[in-house]
């Protein structure tokens, strides 16, 4: 289903490079190492405590945006 969502968002903005990883290590963890090598890191959710954006936000190695969905 996330591979199906991926396709969508990669056919309607093809210049945009977007990198899949599943992994089994908590969401925090990941994707602070994924911003080891990121240009940006994009999370939908919100800032509020306790929450992953939260988390990454303080070892995040990147710029990071949280997107909230209307």
């Amino acid at each position: 289903m996330l591979l199906d969502k991926l396709a969508v968002g990669r056919a309607m903005h093809p210049d945009v490079t977007v990198i899949d990883d599943l992994t089994s290590i908590d969401a925090v963890t990941a994707l602070s190492e994924a911003s080891r090598t990121a240009a940006l890191l994009v999370l939908g959710g919100s800032m509020s405590p306790g929450s992953v954006g939260r988390g990454v936000l303080h070892h995040a190695h990147c710029p990071m945006a949280v997107v909230r969905r209307p």
